[in-house]
């Protein structure tokens, strides 16, 4: 064996025995032809043995990977290391929440203390970990706004005939009736009919159109709108048949996890955990969440009463409980969902009878897990009133919701009456037995002529 042989053996072998020695991997530039070696060592020193720069990476999010794209990447004076430049409205986009859209490169770690970055240039990742509290929860049968489906234009019409026939002494008698249900859907609009047809014998055949209206969705606002013959609803006001226009939130636009009232669960997580959520001694519930604050928005209640216990099962076993107070009321709402509801028209009772002009809103809006807001106004011909509400979710105790409505009216006589009166509602559901318990009450505060 000649001697450059010899020498060249040598290196290697002392490169192979000292390298696993070092804390800290060390290149010998010497061995790279064509490469400065100042420039070979900046490379090398930097975050993962990478110099700042641009790179192809797929970006990991909580690992699920939601984009695959180039990322320029700087040093990270306050961290150390790599920082990506990634933009707000990218961080949005992936589902982060962050208020302000418009930084050209956010830094998500002094916005979110726990969220870490990661770049494994091996295997071209970009990975981020983020606390799921600022992770924007869909709900599981959560539908994208953007995959709502309007149908086909179509017309369609259903039937229902029926006819009797008597013979007796007194003559032979037929009776016949036929219900019909039509409508006609054009883009986004579904126009409707709902008629009749009947006769007796002897008699002249009526024919009576019973209600006759447009709609359609306003997806943004997860809202309906509907032109013609509807009614109010009842949450506030007694609920009335009118001729005119209504705007409204439409439930069936949410996930129907979202439907009804539940509270929303928060809690943190030591590590990479799940949560189990029971009630009544059932498992409604499970979720793997990451490390840090996690909110729970979709859960669906199996009774009207029951608290929550919720587990935290860490990911070295260990567990953690608390319990979410929970019981439900017609008027008690999510935390931080509006249903609201705007009508304006005539009032029609399926006769051509009296029809005054009238004007009905209500509001609701979910406060906490524990309050609810809701309130409402009508104004028609010679009468006004207003109304506000608090329904509250007291967990063990039960639930319990009081409104104060004071209204207003002017007398064939001219006269102005004006009165007030409070409305209450409590229920209290008790499993052992089976029993739901209720108690309403409409006590008259006051009434006086003005």
């Amino acid at each position: 064996m000649d001697d450059s042989k010899l020498r060249y053996f040598a290196s290697a072998w002392l490169i192979s025995i000292t390298l696993p020695a070092d804390s800290a991997e060390r290149y010998n530039a010497q061995f790279v032809n064509g490469i400065d070696p100042l420039a070979f060592n900046q490379f090398v020193a930097s975050d993962g043995d990478v110099m700042p720069g641009t790179y192809d990476v797929n970006i990991y999010i909580n690992d699920l990977l939601v984009d695959s794209r180039p990322v320029r990447f700087s040093e990270d004076s306050a961290h150390g290391g790599l920082a990506p430049c990634l933009s707000a409205a990218e961080y949005i986009r992936y589902g982060v929440k962050i208020d302000d859209d418009h930084q050209p490169c956010f830094a998500l770690s002094q916005t979110i203390r726990q969220a870490e970055q990661q770049l494994d240039i091996a295997n071209h990742r970009l990975i981020i970990h983020i606390p799921q509290q600022y992770i924007e929860h869909y709900p599981r049968d959560y539908v994208s706004p953007m995959r709502f489906d309007e149908g086909i234009n179509a017309a369609f019409v259903n039937y229902s005939y029926s006819t009797d026939a008597n013979n007796g002494d007194g003559g032979s008698h037929q009776y016949q009736y036929l219900s019909l249900n039509s409508g006609i859907n054009i883009a986004s609009w579904r126009l409707r009919n709902n008629a009749y047809w009947n006769k007796f014998s002897g008699q002249a055949d009526k024919w009576q159109s019973i209600a006759s209206w447009a709609e359609t969705n306003i997806i943004p606002w997860r809202s309906r709108l509907v032109v013609g013959q509807t009614s109010t609803d009842n949450s506030v006001f007694d609920s009335v048949q009118f001729r005119g226009v209504q705007l409204g939130t439409d439930a069936e636009m949410r996930p129907s996890s979202q439907t009804g009232f539940a509270p929303v669960i928060r809690g943190v997580a030591n590590s990479n955990a799940r949560v189990e959520v029971r009630q009544n001694n059932y498992l409604i519930y499970s979720e793997n969440v990451p490390a840090g604050p996690f909110e729970l928005n979709d859960i669906s209640a199996v009774n009207r009463s029951g608290d929550f216990y919720v587990t935290v099962i860490e990911a070295d076993g260990s567990q953690t409980t608390f319990t979410v107070a929970y019981t439900t009321l017609p008027q008690l709402v999510r935390a931080g969902q509006w249903n609201y509801q705007l009508s304006a028209g005539k009032y029609h009772d399926g006769a051509d009878g009296y029809a005054p002009a009238l004007m009905q809103s209500s509001l609701s809006y979910g406060l906490n897990n524990t309050f609810t807001l809701y309130g409402g106004a009508l104004a028609a011909e010679n009468y006004r009133a207003g109304a506000f509400g608090v329904g509250s979710n007291l967990g063990e105790i039960g639930a319990l919701s009081a409104d104060y409505t004071l209204a207003g009216t002017t007398l064939a006589s001219g006269q102005r009456k004006q009165g007030g009166s409070v409305r209450f509602l409590y229920a209290k559901s008790f499993l052992s037995s089976k029993t739901d318990f209720q108690i309403a009450g409409l006590p008259l505060l006051n009434g006086r002529l003005l």
